[in-house]
């Protein structure tokens, strides 16, 4: 027969036990993540590019435990417009581990009253990686050398086809 203090030593030390455990776990997950860091596109002074709005580039550096990702698809990559995600359209690699993705933006502008003569937007980029994800935050604001231009949106905000 087991004496009280005894049970009480062999609860508290498997609450130990396990609290320990999900520490080492937790810290091991959060030693492997994925960052992504915007990265100068020449010619253009930043890592974002909205000059040929609605097509966006963004250029951008991922690393996952300090070593770069040279492995990305496009299925990797996915840019967050107001409630849903999107799906980039092209990404290329500039080599050690910066790379370039164009999406096609489906906001105008959220900005009142700044139609045609200012286009301003945002979105965030994600990049997934065995499990592992990072977010890069995405502003632009272009002043079109163009006029305005019109895009009929349904009400997920995706474009309606031009051949109306």
């Amino acid at each position: 027969m087991m004496s009280p203090h005894h049970s009480r030593f062999r609860t508290s030390a498997i609450a130990f036990s396990t609290a320990l455990l999900v520490w080492v776990l937790c810290a091991a997950s959060l030693s492997a993540q994925v960052t992504i860091t915007g990265v100068v596109i020449q010619g253009v002074g930043s890592f974002i590019d909205a000059r040929q709005f609605p097509r966006v580039t963004v250029r951008f550096r991922a690393t996952r435990n300090n070593q770069p990702l040279t492995t990305l698809v496009t299925e990797d990559v996915y840019v967050q417009e107001s409630n849903r995600f999107l799906r980039i359209t092209t990404l290329t690699s500039d080599g050690n581990g910066i790379w370039r993705a164009e999406f096609t933006a489906s906001t105008f502008s959220p900005k009142i009253n700044v139609f045609p003569t200012q286009l301003d937007g945002g979105a965030s980029l994600y990049v997934v990686s065995n499990g592992d994800v990072g977010i890069l935050p995405l502003t632009w604001s272009v002043n079109p050398d163009r006029g305005g231009s019109v895009f009929i949106c349904d009400s997920s905000f995706k474009r309606v086809p031009l051949f109306l």
